[in-house]
């Protein structure tokens, strides 16, 4: 007994219907059964979920508004009745729908949304049919010259006679012209007329279609005209017969095709369906439901709210606790809550995500609810006796896998029978369903709530100051009506109040107050909490300028670092020049002794340019001036630089080492060799700038997640070395691990100063864009 009306399920779903483009995908999803198989459930989960990637990444899949009118163009053929040229137009538009739709998939990465393409593959797409109906008709229900040689013969028989009339026509318009009260012709029942003047009437032989109401022009067919016409009008006929022969053979063709059509339409419409629930769940930012013996909604948010006032409602329910009961004022949001649980759980059953951070629930075979005042003037029921109707019609439908939602229960009696009668119900269902929630203002029940095992109570957050409702649920903790004050806030005159409150002082019991005493403190904590949250968000404000700072130093402290590299490398030409006379000089010696090449080594070593005159920061490339190799400074230690060699991190001393402003490693090559008889050779570097490979994205798809950090490194030193200071990283869906460690480096990376994920139709959240400083 599922209360569509009083869990607005029909208004919610109107919010998924809208997205369908056939009104058989409508009717099926306003009339969706509960999935019975965990299984099957899980496998349609999984296919809304590439769905919803797939339209993010490549758009929507192009289906026609009301394709499924072509059920109704099927029934008629198979009837043999005939069929209006406007049903067969849209026949032909549908085929054009499978074209695009061949196209559309035949544009996807077909392996990443293997559940998706399923549908995809099982149709048939019905192309030699397409071809057929292109050479009878275009796409705005034309038939075409080319759809049969009788057609297009008697259509060229007719442009001919009507080329023929305006001839003669022009002629007799010229022999009658005195006799005229208007030039020209003039098209009276279908036929071509002359405005003749009444009193000249009988001077123009011909027919009379008309007279003017002045009763002063008479319009004549003349007879010149008449048999030419009588030809044309006979051609038309003759056109019309074989448009309609023509179509009851497109009839014939559809009949033949029928058994593919009807199949293609149901997988249609399957596919309608799930991209109407895709594109809600991508709209609303919905979670898809995960199913254990827990009943768990995180931040669930109603639908029908506007984003920006709706209240997200959280509850957790475990298995052992079957029942909760939530307590709270008139307009607090008890029914709201319940709904909410209500909901939530019909989507999930039947298929369509939820409006949520997060949401667990077993797999309910029914939702029976009691909501709402059902008094029933027609039937004399009272809203109690209503109410009770219905709890007798719940507990003959309940089984194991219920869920049970009461609003109100035991109200509208005498309270020490309603509340008996309350908890006997409990009790009662408590053993023969699966959840139990509920709604009360008894303190009796809610101390139930407290002392049963088997029961959780919550209620809505309620500011006893302001009196206004906080709206979302405060679980492990019972709260009170606050009639009185509600009463007092709308204005009840202050004598009534004053006189209630002394009565409530005088029968309110210890542990009622002891609960009222809980909902303060509550409250006060949640202040607490909220002032907390507000210090936390600022403190992160606080923290994302010192980063923009702290990013803005940093670049200027490069700038200057590059402003030096300039001038090293200037320094560094003039000393190889130097180098280059020396060892010039040494030619004039035939043999070198051993000494003599060490001390010939150590003055070109000596030109190298010293490092101690500079300071270096994480992330800057060296040269290490005694390997000749290129590194990257990872951590500055006392006197020691640690510098990364080819993965190798080795420790040097500030002398050891000089700032390189190249931006890959250097290739090395001999600027000169010196032989001499005995064979010692004397080589002094030359540096060349390397050759970027720089492709301007990375793609780290069968990469294993061991090999991202090397590869990322790579790409953004290309990058760098090409002039660029963007990078497209592509890491694909998969299972996640790939992005996942790429956000990590991303965050640690001293080059990397910000990201963002693609855009839809760039690879939408399977690639990344970074941004290098």
């Amino acid at each position: 007994m599922i209360n569509k009306e009083g869990l607005e399920i029909n208004k919610v779903m109107t919010l998924v219907l809208r997205y369908c483009q056939s009104q058989k995908a409508i009717q099926n999803l306003q009339d969706a059964p509960f999935y019975t198989d965990q299984k099957a459930l899980e496998v349609h989960y999984d296919t809304i979920g590439q769905m919803m990637n797939m339209l993010s990444s490549y758009g929507t899949i192009p289906l026609l508004r009301d394709f499924d009118i072509c059920y109704n163009v099927v029934v008629l053929v198979q009837k043999n009745a005939s069929v209006e040229i406007e049903l067969i137009l849209q026949f032909k538009l549908f085929l054009k729908m499978l074209a695009d739709l061949r196209s559309y998939f035949n544009h996807l990465n077909l392996k990443a949304y293997p559940l998706v393409v399923d549908y995809y593959e099982r149709l048939d797409l019905l192309t030699k049919l397409l071809d057929k109906f292109n050479v009878i008709m275009d796409d705005n229900g034309n038939i075409l010259d080319t759809a049969s040689n009788t057609l297009k013969n008697l259509r060229n028989n007719k442009k001919s006679l009507e080329r023929s009339l305006k001839e003669v026509g022009t002629s007799v318009a010229k022999k009658y012209a005195s006799f005229l009260s208007d030039e020209g012709f003039f098209m009276k029942d279908g036929r071509l007329t002359l405005s003749v003047k009444s009193s000249d009437k009988y001077s123009v032989k011909g027919i009379i279609h008309e007279t003017s109401a002045s009763k002063l022009t008479t319009f004549i067919e003349p007879q010149e005209l008449k048999e030419m016409a009588d030809k044309i009008e006979s051609l038309n006929n003759l056109i019309i017969e074989e448009i309609n022969h023509i179509l009851k053979e497109l009839a014939q063709l559809i009949n033949l095709n029928s058994v593919s059509v009807l199949l293609d339409l149901d997988i249609l419409v399957q596919l309608d369906e799930l991209v109407a629930i895709a594109k809600y769940s991508l709209a609303g930012d919905c979670v898809r439901p995960k199913f254990s013996e827990r009943l768990v909604i995180t931040q669930g948010k109603h639908p029908l709210i506007a984003a920006e006032k709706v209240v997200p409602i959280s509850l957790t329910m475990e298995a052992k606790n079957k029942v909760l009961i939530i307590s709270g004022p008139n307009t607090g949001g008890k029914t709201a809550a319940l709904k909410l649980v209500g909901l939530f759980s019909y989507l999930a059953m039947i298929g369509i995500w939820v409006n949520a951070k997060a949401m667990e629930l077993p797999m309910f075979d029914n939702i029976l609810c009691d909501i709402g005042d059902h008094q029933s003037l027609e039937e004399s029921l009272s809203t109690f006796s209503s109410h009770l109707v219905n709890i007798i019609e719940i507990i003959s439908q309940t089984t194991k896998n219920s869920l049970v939602l009461l609003d109100e229960i035991g109200g509208g009696t005498d309270p020490l029978e309603g509340v008996s009668l309350a908890k006997g119900i409990i009790e009662y269902l408590k053993t023969r369903v699966k959840f139990l929630l509920l709604s009360t203002h008894y303190l009796e029940l809610k101390t139930y709530g407290v002392e049963c095992d088997e029961a959780l109570v919550a209620s809505v957050a309620f500011d006893a100051v302001t009196l206004e409702p906080f709206y979302y649920l405060n679980m492990g903790v019972v709260a009170s009506s606050n009639a009185i004050k509600i009463a007092q806030r709308l204005g009840l005159n202050p004598q009534i109040i004053a006189a209630a409150n002394s009565y409530l002082e005088g029968n309110t019991t210890d542990i009622s107050k002891l609960y009222n005493k809980l909902n303060e403190e509550k409250i006060a904590t949640m202040n607490l909490m909220k002032s907390l949250d507000e210090e936390i968000k600022e403190q992160k404000k606080r923290e994302a300028k010192f980063k923009i700072e702290q990013q803005q130093f940093e670049l200027s402290k490069q700038k200057i670092i590059e402003r030096d590299l300039v001038q090293a490398r200037t320094q560094l030409d003039k000393l190889k020049l130097e180098a280059e006379e020396l060892i010039a000089n040494l030619q004039i010696k035939a043999v070198l002794k051993s000494h003599e090449v060490w001390e010939v080594k150590k003055q070109v070593s000596a030109l190298e340019p010293s490092s101690q005159e500079y300071n270096f920061i994480v992330g800057t490339k060296v040269k290490i001036l005694s390997l000749g190799e290129i590194g990257v400074v990872r951590e500055l230690k006392e006197d020691l630089v640690f510098v990364d060699v080819d993965g190798l991190v080795l420790p040097f001393k500030m002398k050891e080492l000089a700032l390189s402003d190249q931006a890959v490693p250097l290739k090395k090559k001999p600027l000169r060799s010196l032989k001499n008889p005995y064979n010692i050779d004397l080589e002094v570097e030359q540096f060349n700038q390397g050759v970027s490979s720089f492709k301007g994205s990375l793609d780290l798809r069968g990469h294993r997640v061991a090999e991202v950090a090397d590869l990322l490194d790579k790409a953004i030193e290309e990058a760098l070395s090409a002039g660029h200071h963007s990078l497209k990283v592509i890491h694909g869906f998969g299972t996640g691990a790939i992005r996942n460690e790429l956000q990590r480096l991303i965050k640690s990376h001293s080059f990397i100063i910000a990201s963002r994920a693609a855009e839809y139709n760039d690879g939408g959240s399977g690639a990344t864009y970074i941004t290098l400083r």
